[in-house]
């Protein structure tokens, strides 16, 4: 292994407190590519817990004309045997009138028991008969796909990626859950469409057409501003951003992204993401560049960086409730005294990640999580301004969250990531504090680790239960962290910091948001540090025709 160091510029702090900013990788293969280049700016995690999505998986048919006042004796189930607890869940019928309303009802609790079963796909039919003797006779087929037909208004249409995503399904009989329920979430997921499946009884008994009604989004656009500053630029940062769909091929997406200072001067960056599927089974290729030139008002040092980076993803398990994908990213990072965070760094580093990030949905409860190796690739033309810094690093990276529902409108999200290393990391390999997510009461990139770990708890109040101001919250929050940063193989400095606020969001249905946050210090690095409150103010606003 070799050690490369190019002379940093001695500023701000001797350089300890403010080593760098952080790439911060995690399972994903390509975070938002403005992140690597500009710490604090990372986007919020998930605001409510997620929901599995609403979609059917029974077609029923119920005679319209019955209206015996007879009660129920009795319900036989015919074609199929149902699952314990669906027929528990028919209990509740005996003894009630046997009429079109009740045997819906019955339909339809039959139906929420099987959408908790294993089987994937069904049909339950209560057709005419006599029903005198108070005994119902339930007709039930565990059933198969038939068909994947893609609809736009109404109209049928060739959506080949679409159907390749659920063909398995149309090889099993009977459907299975696992298969179903994979192909609609690689189909609602996929880039530049809205899809919402439904299902239509087929002439085969026991069989099913999946109907897919596909709206395409349209190309759109996002402005926004952030106020939060660096040690360095002593300013916020507008930004435009704007994304196109199915540009060069179907399901592909296209990001870009201009970042400055409101003065045009002191940071300036572009970036570009492109991100499109490989096949129908879910993998995906993620490709980003980034470029930022930094002219400090504070001090005279001109500067830029280059990001660049590749990976693909696949989804090991995906179903309504679960995900597990792995990635595999190659990057390459580029600094000729560019301001990043709190330092100017000149470095030119490439590394290797492999990572897999897992999620669960549940009905109150969101947890997700990621795991990510990395390793520094240490090429010929390596170099770090960080003095004994390793280009050819190894370290972990982990990180951790949890919404909890705790009531209709309080919500409690944790959040953690951490990082080892026993080797002296490059400047932008560290774990950094002071941000948007971790460290709010402090400067962005105010000081960076080559191991530790960082935590925010945060409860918050939506006090409007529905309609366009939904998404709007008050909530307060705890930030803490602690690490340990190396200046030689056997020398290393402890350190602990902490913040603690108050804030509110209002949210305008998806297209709108503006944030207000009061932050400060409850636990500083070192005697004497600066412990002013921050206050930070964000708005974004997202067009789509």
């Amino acid at each position: 292994m070799k050690h490369r160091m190019q002379a940093a510029k001695p500023w701000l702090l001797g350089a300890v407190l403010l080593s760098s900013s952080n790439l911060a990788h995690s399972g994903e293969p390509i975070q938002p590519p403005d992140d690597h280049l500009d710490p604090g700016y990372a986007k919020e995690g998930l605001s409510v817990p997620r929901t599995a999505p609403d979609i059917e998986n029974a077609v029923t048919s119920v005679a319209s004309d019955a209206n015996e006042t007879t009660p129920i004796v009795g319900i036989q189930f015919k074609g199929a045997e149902v699952p314990g607890r669906v027929a528990k869940a028919t209990e509740a019928f005996l003894g009630q009138p046997a009429n079109t309303e009740t045997l819906k009802q019955l339909a339809a609790a039959m139906t929420a028991a099987y959408s908790k079963s294993d089987v994937a796909l069904f049909t339950i039919a209560i057709p005419q008969q006599d029903l005198s003797d108070g005994v119902v006779d339930v007709f039930i087929a565990e059933g198969r796909v038939a068909d994947i037909v893609a609809l736009r208004s109404g109209e049928q249409i060739v959506a080949p990626r679409l159907r390749g995503y659920l063909e398995p399904i149309l090889e099993e009989t009977p459907a299975t859950r696992a298969t179903y329920e994979r192909g609609v979430s690689l189909a609602r997921r996929a880039e530049g469409t809205k899809v919402t499946p439904r299902l239509q009884m087929a002439p085969e008994p026991g069989a099913i057409n999946l109907l897919l009604d596909v709206e395409e989004k349209k190309n759109s656009f996002a402005i926004g501003y952030d106020s939060r500053e660096s040690r360095i630029v002593d300013s916020g940062r507008l930004s435009a951003s704007a994304f196109g769909y199915s540009l060069l091929r179907e399901g592909d997406v296209l990001r870009g992204r201009l970042a400055a200072t409101p003065d045009g001067e002191q940071s300036q960056t572009a970036s570009l993401q492109y991100a499109t599927p490989i096949g129908v089974e879910g993998l995906k290729l993620d490709v980003a560049a980034v470029y930022q030139a930094s002219h400090p008002s504070s001090v005279p040092i001109d500067g830029t960086a280059t990001f660049l980076s590749a990976g693909l993803s696949y989804p090991l398990l995906l179903d309504f409730h679960r995900e597990v994908t792995l990635s595999a990213v190659v990057d390459h990072t580029e600094s000729r005294n560019s301001a990043l965070g709190s330092v100017f760094a000149n470095e030119r580093v490439d590394a290797a990640r492999f990572g897999i990030r897992a999620g669960l949905i549940q009905e109150n409860r969101s947890l997700n999580g990621s795991l990510t190796y990395s390793r520094g690739l240490d090429l010929e033309n390596a170099e770090s301004a960080v003095m004994g810094a390793e280009t050819g690093f190894n370290k972990i990276n982990a990180t951790a969250g949890v919404v909890q529902k705790l009531l209709k409108k309080l919500f409690l999200r944790l959040r953690a990531s951490g990082q080892w290393s026993d080797d002296i990391l490059p400047a932008n390999e560290r774990l950094m504090y002071g941000g948007i997510e971790y460290g709010r009461g402090f400067d962005n990139g105010v000081i960076s680790f080559d191991k530790g770990y960082e935590a925010v708890f945060e409860p918050a109040w939506r006090p409007i239960s529905d309609g366009n101001l939904a998404k709007s919250e008050l909530y307060l929050f705890a930030d803490y962290a602690e690490g340990r940063i190396s200046l030689t193989p056997s020398i290393a400095r402890d350190f602990n910091l902490g913040s603690a606020g108050i804030g509110a969001r209002l949210g305008y249905k998806d297209f709108a948001t503006l944030g207000v946050e009061y932050a400060e210090p409850w636990d500083v690095p070192v005697t004497g540090f600066n412990d002013d409150s921050v206050v930070t103010v964000s708005w974004a606003f997202k067009y789509q025709p």
